[in-house]
């Protein structure tokens, strides 16, 4: 976001609402474009563009799907699913999931154009 100059901000635990109900997304990503549209913020009006979801020991995966779903539907263009103790990364797009394994590296596909990390840092 700041080595790209795309700007923009990055939201934890940042209350956004979907089409079904209010949720908190453990990371998200605003472009700089939608904060100009929406100012400043304590809740977002909607699906963040970007999402990040973190699996703990408790999520069922059928959840974490569900909630990504929910994002998508409510206009969120990607999703990430974070399992860090099976060291991997799925990624939804309108496109469908892509994997991404501990010794890969991910990349984002639709939104903050160019940033690309290995999933191990990610997951560590």
């Amino acid at each position: 976001m700041n080595s790209s100059g795309q700007g923009g901000e990055v939201c934890t635990e940042t209350l956004c609402c979907t089409e079904r109900q209010a949720r908190r997304p453990d990371v998200a990503y605003v472009t700089a474009e939608l904060l100009e549209e929406v100012g400043e913020f304590r809740g977002f009006p909607q699906s963040f563009p970007l999402i990040v979801e973190v699996a703990s020991p408790e999520d069922s995966a059928e959840a974490l799907f569900a909630k990504a779903g929910e994002y998508m539907e409510s206009g969120c263009l990607e999703v990430w699913l974070l399992f860090p103790e099976a060291g991997i990364i799925l990624i939804n797009t309108q496109q469908g999931w892509i994997l991404r394994n501990f010794e890969e590296v991910v990349s984002t596909q639709t939104v903050l154009t160019g940033f690309s990390t290995p999933v191990k840092e990610l997951l560590v």
